[in-house]
């Protein structure tokens, strides 16, 4: 009698994902030859991994001992077919990152000269060999320039060299995927990142325009009409023009701004990765009463030839820092830095291909192979980026087996609470029980991760729609989670 029932209620959960798919072909014009999918229960052997994530706090909130009336789920649809993963393709650059590096991984930036100041005097070039840093913010180059200064480093009369030539040059020649420049988002890496090459423009509510942090000689130019009104007729739009006394550039703001719209701002990329670097080091040595002479200029290997090292800077962002922005904020330009890292540990400049094969070596000693895989950058930001359900749900069941389970676990956004998640499921008997990444593409909507049913089982998710309807999905995707934490 048990083993009647057994089958009728997997029979009963097979027909609600039936219903799904007659629902979105039906309603929303969504056929399933677009979507696939992979759900699959964490075995009870592999909860605890190596670090027993299970065990004390580890375990998962609400954990109880499976009904034998319920047999866990197990749906796959169309899961070998190699899809537009879009950001959930982040779950391999973090896992691979987690798994080769470390979660203890820092980065570390170093501050060479061509010769050794004399009485607080460099006569010679300032380089900066970097490490690929995807988090070197205004403010650690505030707290690096101020241990140069406090070194009795007072005045560069040469240049800034910027040795970027950990990573190789193709990666940091990418063309924006929507031609939106402008957008931190497309911004390419270089091994000498600093603050995502992007400041926040902040402008109106009776102010002038600023710019945080700021960048030396970029005159702001405030060309807003400022009719009264409602904000809803606002518009905004800027370009940078050369300035061609004095090196100098100006910013122009231009459209309608209704002063009933008080303060505005927004993260803007800048267009150019030498300028961009020269601009925020010469603001930030000024703040510091240092005096620079020269310019900046990229020049890879000019490391090699500074003798002496001025400082040696240690990130202040663990690489499972980095990972949670990557994962919860969906972050493509620190998913890219991350994936380059895997490769970045050699004599030869890193690429995407080296980093993959690296990963794939090591997967290959686990007995895995993602034969659906193609990468261009890591970070999902791509249209010929590829991965298939099955392919990443391997990766997810992976991890649960390895002493990372937890911490990238964690790392997901988590419905209802935080990250991309925070709004989505966030009614009680959901909220909390789904770590999800989120990827959001034209034409492309997935869903990869953790989910944890009533029933204390819990399940390997990962759900990708390539159509140019799968944004009306949102709600029925939410519904089919609904299912899976309700009966699974």
């Amino acid at each position: 009698m048990v083993g009647i029932l057994t089958v009728a209620k997997a029979q009963t959960q097979d027909a609600a994902l039936a219903q799904w798919f007659d629902h979105v072909e039906k309603s929303l014009q969504l056929p399933r030859s677009a979507i696939g999918l992979v759900l699959e229960p964490i075995e009870a052997s592999n909860e605890a991994g190596q670090s027993g994530a299970l065990s004390g706090q580890h375990r998962f909130p609400g954990h109880q001992r499976l009904s034998a009336q319920r047999p866990p789920l197990r749906w796959a649809h169309r899961a070998d077919e190699a899809m537009n993963p879009a950001s959930t393709m982040k779950l391999l650059t973090s896992f691979a990152a987690l798994q080769l590096l470390g979660p203890d991984f820092r980065w570390k930036t170093s501050w060479r000269a061509t010769s050794k100041p004399i009485a607080g005097v460099l006569h010679g070039d300032l380089v900066l060999r970097g490490s690929g840093d995807p988090k070197l913010l205004i403010e650690d180059l505030r707290s690096m320039l101020a241990a140069l200064k406090a070194a009795g480093l007072n005045e560069i009369q040469g240049d800034l060299l910027l040795d970027a030539s950990l990573y190789a040059g193709e990666v940091s020649q990418v063309t924006p995927i929507d031609g939106e420049w402008q957008q931190p988002y497309n911004v390419a890496p270089i091994a000498t990142d600093m603050n995502f090459r992007s400041v926040k423009l902040i402008w109106g509510g009776g102010q002038k325009p600023s710019l945080d942090p700021p960048l030396h000689d970029l005159e702001l130019i405030d060309r807003l009409r400022k009719p009264q009104g409602t904000c809803r007729d606002a518009t905004l739009s800027f370009h940078f023009d050369p300035e061609f006394t004095a090196n100098a550039r100006k910013l122009v703001l231009e459209g309608n701004w209704p002063t009933a719209c008080g303060r505005g701002e927004r993260y803007i990329a800048y267009p150019e990765t030498v300028e961009f670097a020269e601009r925020l080091f010469r603001a930030a040595w000024l703040e510091q009463g240092g005096s620079w002479l020269g310019h900046a200029r990229r020049a890879d290997g000019a490391a090699a030839l500074a003798p002496v090292e001025l400082l040696l800077w240690t990130s202040s962002n663990s690489l499972l820092d980095v990972v949670m922005d990557v994962n919860k904020l969906s972050n493509n330009l620190l998913s890219r830095h991350l994936w380059l890292q895997l490769s970045a540990q050699g004599l030869v400049p890193a690429t995407v291909q080296a980093s993959w094969e690296r990963l794939r070596l090591w997967l290959q000693s686990q007995h895995v192979f993602l034969s659906s895989l193609v990468i261009e950058n890591g970070s999902g930001l791509s249209r010929h980026e590829r991965l298939s359900p099955r392919d990443l749900s391997k990766i997810l069941q992976l991890a649960q087996r390895l002493p990372m389970a937890t911490m990238f676990r964690d790392s997901l956004p988590v419905a209802g609470i935080d990250g991309t998640m925070k709004r989505r499921l966030s009614e009680p008997g959901f909220r909390g029980h789904l770590w999800l990444k989120t990827g959001t593409l034209n034409q492309v909507r997935s869903l990869a991760g953790y989910i944890e049913a009533r029933s204390g089982q819990r399940y390997s998710f990962s759900l990708m729609i390539n159509h140019p309807k799968a944004p009306a999905a949102r709600q029925a995707v939410d519904n089919l989670l609904r299912v899976i934490v309700a009966t699974g």
